[in-house]
Parts: C-alpha cells; sequence; structure tokens
C-alpha cells in the first residue's frame, strides 16, 4: 500500500520526536490532530498548526503560532 503525504509527514515528525526534543513531539502530536493533507487550500501542516483554534488543548499555548514565529524572527 502506497504511503500518502500525511503518513509519510507523520512518521518522519514521529521519527524526530523520538529521538528527543520538546517541539519535535509537539509538532508531532498537532500534526496528528490537526493536520488535513486532502485539504485544498488548508496549507501545509505548519500552517495548519499556526490557524488552530482548539484553546481547550493541553499543548495550544506551546504550538507554533503566528506570535511564535514573529518572535524568532525578531531575534
Amino acid at each position: 500500500m502506497k504511503e500518502n503525504q500525511r503518513d509519510k509527514l507523520l512518521k518522519r515528525l514521529k521519527n524526530k520526536a523520538s529521538a528527543g526534543g520538546r517541539s519535535a513531539a509537539i509538532d508531532w502530536f498537532c500534526a496528528t490532530c490537526i493536520f488535513d493533507s486532502e485539504s485544498i487550500g488548508a496549507g501545509s501542516w505548519r500552517s495548519q498548526t499556526t490557524h488552530c483554534q482548539a484553546i481547550t488543548c493541553p499543548l495550544y499555548k506551546f504550538r507554533r503560532s503566528e506570535e511564535h514565529t514573529s518572535e524568532l524572527q525578531s531575534h
């Protein structure tokens, strides 16, 4: 069975998360939750994670967000 784009991404992120690192683990968790590779115009998994509105998620404040991206660019 051929792997689709989402499966490939999740496998890659899971390998990174398994190697250690909090941000890699959060990226994997968010991608498994929100990424929809079939959604036309929804953007990449990073874009979808950035625009996530699941404020009840325990990792919501740790996900990659627009504020996080702005912070990184200002340093």
